[in-house]
């Protein structure tokens, strides 16, 4: 699985709060402005969850392993590859504050899967061929996509056991990437293009959520304190946001990437993220950023 850039890739109301571009001084500050999975000699690493703490998880590629995953502590150490046992390409997506990591890997088809650092748990979505996770609260409660035999596709959460799918009109695909500990889901959608969207706890959708002007707009993770981060692309160029208080984006670029990624927010406002280094196509390094005390 290469990560290049991005293909540009219930009832719900339109999203009436005029949007608009944070143009005050920079407030996003670079922590750790770029890290590599070093224990597995990664040729490319990638961030897409982050806990309370500070804890990382995403994955990498290697000359060894074509793609695996890996935990990132706040120290700075790395976890043993993390690896789905028998699968192939596992690919972590979240990480809750109980360390519960979770994602998707490939036997024959794609399996959603959970790893509480010591034993893993496959999960398949009954009655789908294919099953990703992609999100997950401290409650145990989590979101994903699942493909029928037929290729149907499915957005679902599933909250206290209780498994709901739903989607957007006129969507033909419907990607929700993260739910936080109030129940509220964000991601993106295909319609025809790819554009944002929020679900808040009581099944109500706010779409479309566009960067202004931007080609594509794809929100990856969501906090429990309203901030949603995410990617657009705009004239051809890939960058990082904050999306604020349901109407304030906040853009980023790293200033060593010619693309930039947001990828996931903790409630410090911690996030991370992954971006290309100019000297390839992939996205190869991955970092951590602060939303600034100031922005909030």
């Amino acid at each position: 699985m290469s990560h290049r850039f991005i293909p540009f890739l219930l009832l719900g109301s339109s999203f009436l709060i005029p949007l608009s571009v944070a143009s005050a001084a920079p407030t996003i500050q670079l922590i750790v402005p770029s890290y590599d999975y070093t224990p597995g000699h990664a040729t490319g690493t990638i961030a897409q969850g982050i806990a309370n703490n500070g804890t990382v998880v995403g994955a990498y590629s290697s000359n060894q392993v074509p793609e695996a995953s890996y935990s990132r502590l706040s120290n700075g150490r790395f976890s043993r590859p993390i690896v789905f046992p028998g699968g192939n390409f596992t690919t972590a997506f979240g990480i809750n504050n109980s360390e519960v990591v979770v994602g998707t890997f490939i036997s024959d088809v794609t399996h959603g899967f959970f790893f509480d650092g010591a034993a893993y748990t496959q999960f398949d979505l009954p009655g789908f061929a294919n099953t990703y996770v992609f999100g997950e609260n401290d409650a145990g409660d989590f979101c994903g996509l699942a493909i029928d035999a037929a290729g149907a596709k499915a957005a679902y959460l599933s909250v206290g056991g209780v498994v709901t799918t739903f989607t957007i009109p006129g969507a033909t695909e419907v990607d929700p990437k993260g739910i936080n500990n109030l129940g509220q889901v964000a991601g993106y959608y295909f319609s025809p293009g790819q554009h944002a969207f929020f679900r808040d706890a009581d099944g109500t959708l706010t779409y479309p959520i566009d960067f202004p002007s931007a080609a594509s707009t794809l929100i990856l993770g969501l906090n429990d304190r309203g901030l949603m981060v995410g990617t657009y692309n705009l004239a051809n160029t890939q960058h990082g946001f904050v999306f604020q208080n349901g109407h304030r984006f906040i853009p980023f670029d790293h200033p060593d990437a010619d693309a930039t990624v947001f990828a996931g927010v903790n409630n410090s406002n911690m996030i991370c993220g992954y971006y290309s280094d100019n000297t390839s196509s992939q996205f190869s390094h991955a970092f951590i950023a602060r939303l600034a005390a100031a922005a909030q």
